[in-house]
C-alpha cells in the first residue's frame, strides 16, 4: 500500500503573510522555534534550525496535497509547505503569473520564516518552482528533490493531446461519468494502482475535490507551466539533486526525468515502477524514506 497516515501529535504553525503584493498562506510542521530574528528578506519570523524543507506542490493544488508527506518528515526535519498563488488561503493568481513570480512567493516564505537555506522539494509544476530557485537563488538551497518534472522548452517529451486536453478541462463532452472519471485517475495514477486500492483512489479524489482553487488559477497554472524554459540553464544545478518519477507517469512522461537527470551534474535518478504521476500518493511511505535518505546524505 503506498498511503501514509498524518502524525497528529508533530506540532503545526499556520499563518497568513503579505509576500510579494499579495497574501500567501503557509504552515510550519516539526521543530521550528518561535521568535526568531529576521531573514535575508528582513522580515522577522519563527527561526527554524538547518534542516528545514521546503515542500512545493503542482498545478491548481494547496500545500496540503504534501499531508501525506510533511508529518512524516516532520519526525526529523522542519518542513514548510505553502500554498501556491490561486490555491488554498492565498490570494488569487493574476493571470500572466509566471513560474518566476512563484519563485519568489516561495522565497518571501523563506524570508518570513528566517530561514537561509532550505532543501527544496517540489512536484509537478512545483519541480519548476524548484529549479528556479535552485538555478536564480543557488545560495538558498541545500539539496533539492524534483519529482514528476521537466526543464521545459521544446526538448521536453510532452504528453499526449488527450491528455493536456483532460488537464486543461477541455475533453469530449461526449463521455460519460465514467469515462471522464477514468481519465482523471489515469492522468493522476498507473493502472496498478486504481486496480489495487480502490479506497485509497477514493480518498484522493474526496481530498481533491475538497481543496479551495480559486476560478481561473488552472488556466493560469497551465499557462505559466507551458512557458517555463530552463533547459539550457539545468546544467548550472550544482546543490546534490535527486530527479523522481513514476514510470507510468502520462502527464509528465518519466523521460523528462531521465534528460532533466543527465543534464544535472552528479544528479541521482530514481523511478517508482508501475507508479504514475502522482506517485507521492500512490507510494508515499517509500517517497517519504528515499527523500528522508537523500536528504541525510544516506
Amino acid at each position: 500500500m503506498g498511503g501514509v497516515g498524518r502524525t497528529e501529535n508533530v506540532d503545526k504553525r499556520e499563518d497568513v503573510i503579505k509576500v510579494n503584493g499579495g497574501r500567501i498562506a503557509y504552515a510550519v510542521r516539526g521543530t521550528a522555534v518561535p521568535g526568531g530574528t529576521a531573514g535575508p528578506g528582513g522580515a522577522a519570523g519563527p527561526r527554524v534550525p538547518a534542516t528545514a524543507i521546503l515542500l512545493i506542490m503542482g498545478l491548481g493544488i494547496p500545500g496540503s496535497g504534501w499531508d501525506r508527506q510533511a508529518y512524516a518528515l516532520a519526525k526529523e526535519f522542519t518542513v514548510v509547505t505553502y500554498d501556491n498563488r490561486g490555491t488554498g488561503a492565498s490570494d488569487p493568481a493574476p493571470m500572466g503569473y509566471s513560474i518566476d513570480a512563484m519563485a519568489a512567493d516561495a522565497i518571501g516564505v523563506l524570508d518570513h520564516l528566517g530561514i537561509a537555506r532550505a532543501h527544496v522539494v517540489g512536484i509537478s509544476m512545483g519541480g519548476f518552482i524548484a529549479q528556479t530557485i535552485a538555478l536564480d537563488h543557488p545560495e538558498r538551497v541545500d539539496r533539492l528533490v524534483l519529482c514528476s518534472t521537466a526543464f521545459g522548452g521544446p526538448e521536453q517529451v510532452s504528453a499526449s493531446s488527450d491528455v493536456l486536453a483532460d488537464l486543461a478541462g477541455f475533453g469530449p463532452p461526449d463521455r460519460t461519468p465514467e469515462e471522464r472519471l477514468r481519465r482523471r485517475l489515469r492522468i493522476n495514477f498507473g493502472e496498478d494502482f486504481i486496480n489495487r486500492h480502490p479506497a485509497e483512489v477514493r480518498s484522493f479524489l474526496e481530498s481533491a475535490d475538497r481543496m479551495p482553487v480559486a476560478e481561473g488559477t488552472r488556466m493560469v497554472h497551465l499557462l505559466a507551466s507551458a512557458e517555463f524554459d530552463r533547459s539550457a540553464d539545468v546544467a548550472r544545478i550544482t546543490v546534490p539533486t535527486l530527479v523522481m518519477a513514476g514510470t507510468d507517469d502520462i502527464l509528465v512522461p518519466p523521460e523528462n526525468s531521465r534528460l532533466l537527470a543527465a543534464r544535472i551534474p552528479g544528479a541521482r535518478l530514481l523511478f517508482y515502477q508501475g507508479a504514475g504521476h502522482s506517485f507521492i500518493f500512490e507510494r508515499a511511505r517509500e517517497f517519504n524514506r528515499d527523500v528522508a535518505a537523500f536528504l541525510k546524505g544516506l
